[in-house]
């Protein structure tokens, strides 16, 4: 090959691997836009998710054939997590000798509604969010929660007054990264405390029911849409064939 690109170039080598590639049935020019897909992919995720997002993607791709061929047991934790992250808890939390809880559901909507009415507290420590509407969810149900600062978390604990938020970092590429020991914490301080819980839960609930229903969110997109100047609304053409 270094021969072929000292005398040909570039071109040189392409023409010998289509010629190789025809012999096995291989059409080069789609392999190439396959390769150029996988390079600008693997970039994007690099740039976004860094070198975690590339391994969480390959683990994804060869995980089930290794828990296929009975090789992913003999991987390391860090890989078996990422291959298989609900697997791998399950089994940690039966192999651990302190009895460990770990609840596996897919609940319909109305068993949905009665957990969050039948909880305490509802603990949310999610890594990337814009505006969780499960902390919404939660208030409805009257049910106080306890979020990382993730999305506008912070801020929906501040105007509803129904939530705690525990301190946590975020990485380089704006994840939030809580300390389970931290959290653990904040949740022990919380349920030891509730009467505090029981007064965050009834606060949260009525300025839910005050301002966050749909009904009011639509009356106020109503009462906004209906202040927008017509011409401003749609094209002036539009609005005087109107």
């Amino acid at each position: 090959m270094t021969r072929v690109f000292k005398l040909e170039g570039i071109a040189g080598i392409w023409e010998r691997l289509c010629h190789h590639g025809k012999r096995i049935g291989l059409d080069c020019g789609a392999a190439l836009l396959r390769c150029i897909y996988l390079v600008i992919k693997l970039y994007k995720i690099l740039k976004h998710e860094g070198l975690q997002g590339i391994r969480l993607r390959v683990m994804h791709r060869i995980g089930p054939r290794l828990a296929n061929s009975r090789l992913l047991r003999y991987m390391p934790d860090s890989i078996r997590a990422l291959s298989d992250p609900m697997a791998f808890w399950m089994e940690e939390a039966k192999r651990d000798p302190v009895k460990k809880l770990l609840i596996v559901s897919d609940y319909s909507r109305q068993e949905l509604v009665q957990a969050y009415m039948a909880a305490d507290l509802f603990v949310f420590a999610s890594n990337i969010e814009y505006s969780p509407l499960v902390l919404f969810e939660s208030l409805a149900a009257g049910t106080p929660f306890l979020s990382v600062p993730v999305g506008n978390a912070g801020e929906i604990a501040k105007w509803t007054g129904g939530g705690i938020i525990c301190p946590a970092n975020k990485d380089e590429r704006g994840y939030t990264r809580a300390d389970p020991k931290e959290l653990a914490r904040e949740i022990a301080k919380a349920i030891d405390d509730p009467a505090a819980l029981v007064a965050l839960g009834q606060s949260g609930h009525e300025v839910w029911k005050k301002n966050y229903t749909w009904d009011t969110i639509a009356t106020q997109y109503e009462a906004v849409l209906r202040d927008v100047p017509m011409n401003q609304s749609c094209g002036s053409q539009l609005c005087e064939s109107m």
